[in-house]
């Protein structure tokens, strides 16, 4: 950030975080709409995952400030690998899961059934299921282009790599001197099988989906079928560019002459906050988890039947001073839920974001369980 923009940007209230938790933290400042600057205290905790309930796990939490690709080479067209805990706030749970989804009882199979639930008391919070495949092609035959047998595996990646989805150039055999046309999914640009059928070689084979839904399954090449997996979503994917807001000529000319001043580009007037969320949409809880829900997993641990926890009932809270008033006690939400298979961990993140206007310069972080 250069000088000129520095010099527009106010200096952090928050000054002192004592943390009594057994949980990490990490204080950071984001700016926000109307170029207003929080003070977003996150706070992270890994927990073991075993049947019955999550507990807190020896291995600290990592808060990760910004979204990481699988492929940083290509990262406009990439899957995110780590998902950024430091946002400006969540309205909402994300719930995503990470690794590879394992066959039942670990044996070879062709294919099977994946589900990702969450419910408590009332019913269902989340649902999201998913058919995964070993390896397939298209090839073309005598009706045209089908999908081959899929081959046999143990485990499966959790990537949207091998979900439908993907780039192709529109005109592959245009002249010389001729700009190139790119068709994009932007539901999933990382993807497979976004191809045009017309313009592919019928004595090649090309690799097809490992991850459909069971709703819309995938069945020839360049018909689009909805994003199917579990993982996070990055933010010029299509579920989350929609609440980004309008980036027009009336925007971009106002945040030249803006930043002619010094001034860094503001957000859109019509930005919405939903563009924070990084879960899948199916994994987007309307509100916010409060912990102790249950937490189902099918088809991904490698059980033969479903793999069966509950979220830890720990409530966060925060004690804030702004120097002048009495200490004002709030409680944060649980906004991020990761399920993490590879290392059969589950990491909870909970966020306290600041209002400017508060001029809060402490913060003393407590917990507590609730009954």
């Amino acid at each position: 950030m250069d000088r000129a923009v520095l010099a527009h940007v106010p200096r952090p209230r928050l000054q002192t975080v004592r943390n009594l938790t057994p949980l990490v933290h990490r204080r950071v400042f984001k700016m926000g709409p109307g170029r207003r600057y929080f003070d977003v205290v996150v706070v992270k905790g890994a927990f073991r995952l075993e049947p019955g309930l999550l507990v807190l796990a020896d291995e600290p939490s990592t808060i990760s400030l910004a979204d990481e690709p699988w492929n940083p080479e290509e990262a406009g067209r990439s899957s995110v690998r780590i998902a950024a805990d430091a946002v400006l706030r969540k309205p909402a749970t994300d719930l995503f899961v990470t690794g590879s989804a394992r066959a039942p009882g670990g044996k070879p199979l062709s294919s099977w059934d994946t589900a990702v639930v969450v419910s408590d008391t009332s019913g269902m919070i989340l649902r999201q299921h998913a058919r995964v495949t070993g390896p397939r092609t298209w090839q073309h035959g005598a009706f045209g282009w089908s999908l081959t047998a899929p081959a046999a595996t143990t485990e499966v990646p959790i990537r949207y790599e091998l979900a439908y989805g993907g780039v192709h150039r529109e005109n592959p055999e245009g002249p010389p001197g001729v700009p190139e046309r790119w068709s994009v999914h932007k539901a999933n640009p990382s993807g497979l099988g976004h191809l045009e059928a017309s313009s592919l070689d019928v004595r090649r084979t090309y690799p097809a989906p490992q991850w459909e839904s069971l709703d819309d399954p995938v069945s020839a090449p360049g018909r689009a079928a909805v994003l199917a997996g579990y993982g996070p979503v990055a933010r010029n994917w299509r579920s989350r560019h929609r609440y980004a807001g309008t980036y027009d000529h009336a925007w971009r000319a106002r945040t030249r002459e803006e930043a002619e001043r010094g001034l860094p580009p503001d957000y859109p007037a019509d930005f919405d906050p939903r563009f924070f969320q990084s879960a899948h949409p199916s994994l987007v809880a309307a509100g916010h988890l409060c912990g102790g829900e249950q937490l189902g997993l099918v088809g991904l641990l490698g059980d033969e039947t479903a793999f069966v926890t509950r979220l830890p009932s720990i409530r966060v809270h925060a004690e804030t001073y702004d120097g002048v008033g009495p200490w004002q006690h709030e409680d944060l939400p649980l906004d991020t839920v990761h399920v993490d298979l590879e290392a059969r961990l589950v990491h909870l993140a909970w966020r306290l974001t600041l209002d400017p206007d508060r001029a809060v310069g402490g913060v003393v972080l407590t917990h507590s369980e609730a009954s």
